[in-house]
């Protein structure tokens, strides 16, 4: 699947949290395999068949329980699935900032820390998809992390805003490091 088809997902997933105040904690996880289909529906040229979701996670919920939870979340939703991911922001800045392939996946691996930081998500995509910029620079050392051109074509977003959620960013990673949740620094590792 696509990179943004997670970004959509984790978006269906906390849309349908914040406008369904009663869901049932036993129901996270087909939430979370409905969000996945629903944005595998709307993002991929081939999206994955339901019933390969399923066995994934060994048929834990059942193909009537998603569609049943599909039609609720598309109705709790409005229809409204197309909102900017961090990654489409991202995307997006990296061009302006004429970044190459490397520092693109490098700054890519940072937006999807992000999705894992709750303090984090609760920013504006832009404003995320700015961090990884920033955060992606001041890894790599440059001696202008963000500047006047690229507050410019972001809407105003300073260094002063960048840098403390950078911070945070870098001190949630390092916390993660000595977590269990070791697939995603797995994910980077790779060429």
């Amino acid at each position: 699947m696509w990179p943004e088809t997670l970004y959509v997902t984790v978006g269906i997933i906390d849309k349908t949290l914040m406008k369904w105040k009663n869901f049932k904690k036993a129901d996270l996880q087909c939430l979370g395999i409905t969000a996945l289909h629903i944005a595998g529906k709307y993002e991929e040229i081939y999206p994955q068949e339901l019933k390969t979701i399923l066995q994934v996670i060994d048929n834990a919920v059942t193909r009537k329980q998603v569609c049943a939870l599909e039609s609720r979340i598309l109705e709790c939703l409005d229809f409204d699935m197309v909102w900017p991911s961090i990654l489409r922001f991202m995307q997006r800045y990296a061009f302006i900032a004429n970044f190459n392939k490397e520092q693109e996946m490098i700054a890519q691996m940072f937006c999807d820390f992000t999705l894992l930081s709750m303090p984090l998500l609760k920013r504006k995509p832009s404003l995320l998809g700015a961090v990884a910029i920033y955060a992606t620079n001041k890894i790599l050392d440059k001696r202008q992390p963000w500047n006047s051109d690229m507050e410019k074509c972001t809407g105003g977003i300073k260094e002063a805003e960048l840098k403390p959620l950078a911070n945070e960013l870098f001190y949630f990673i390092k916390k993660l490091e000595g977590s269990t949740l070791k697939t995603i620094f797995r994910k980077y590792e790779c060429k």
